[in-house]
């Protein structure tokens, strides 16, 4: 089972995220479900199979509201009103409370994050699936020398002992307010404060592990000859570009 999830809202899904959910629908590993959590009153047209899965966020994640509600007016939770992403804890867990909520429902095989502005530009194959899956591994993750990690692409090994515990920690980050004592509180550092924390280094795989820079993980990792990732400034631009590209 290798199952993979995104989330997304509206303005995502403007940005570029619709054409990317076609391009994950065609290339990610056939017979493989995949999970779109949203934040919109109703489904959008589109033009998907019926292996991509609407999941409702706030209904299956009613924590989040509650997160927000409660650190709204932290600027150490609230990105000091949204202007410092580094402390936007509150916009950051609508990724992270939906990676909890699959892992938690599905309880074994694979679980692949993939941020809604990466887009699967190549179609997964079997040495795809044999050099990023490692069984004996716990979680795989995009690192980046000097750098906090890139977490727009995670594969969670359900089936390893420690996973569940990995997870739930992280979750109990969040859900006791110890987060707030961080220096940053965005989803690649708390997730690296946890990784650091656990002291194994043996079960986590660096996808990105031989990287020189801390430019384009995304590209330099072992997932570069399948997925990219937008981000930053011009970022809808950016996406647009590489998807007609794709389409030549």
């Amino acid at each position: 089972m290798y199952t993979i999830i995104t989330s997304l809202n509206q303005k995502y899904w403007d940005e570029g995220a619709k054409e990317n959910s076609h391009f994950l629908d065609k290339n990610w590993i056939s017979n493989e479900s995949i999970y779109v959590y949203h934040e919109f009153q109703s489904i959008p047209q589109h033009q998907l199979s019926n292996r991509v899965q609407w999941v409702d966020l706030y209904k299956s994640c009613p924590g989040i509201k509650e997160f927000g509600d409660k650190w709204k007016n932290h600027p150490h939770a609230n990105g000091s009103d949204g202007t410092n992403f580094r402390l936007n804890a509150i916009k950051f867990v609508h990724k992270t409370f939906a990676i909890w909520h699959r892992a938690k429902v599905q309880q074994t095989g694979y679980l692949v994050w993939l941020d809604c502005d990466a887009f699967v530009y190549n179609k997964i194959n079997d040495s795809f699936v044999s050099t990023i899956f490692d069984k004996n591994k716990m979680i795989a993750y995009i690192g980046r020398p000097g750098k906090y990690s890139e977490c727009g692409f995670l594969i969670f090994n359900l089936d390893h002992p420690d996973t569940h515990n990995f997870l739930n920690r992280w979750e109990t980050l969040y859900t006791s307010g110890d987060f707030i004592n961080l220096l940053e509180t965005h989803d690649s550092w708390t997730f690296d404060h946890i990784r650091k924390e656990w002291g194994k280094p043996e079960l986590f795989f660096d996808l990105n592990k031989e990287a020189l820079t801390k430019k384009n993980p995304f590209g330099s990792s072992k997932i570069g000859s399948y997925i990219s990732h937008a981000k930053g400034d011009n970022k809808k631009d950016k996406l647009a570009k590489l998807q007609r590209k794709l389409k030549q």
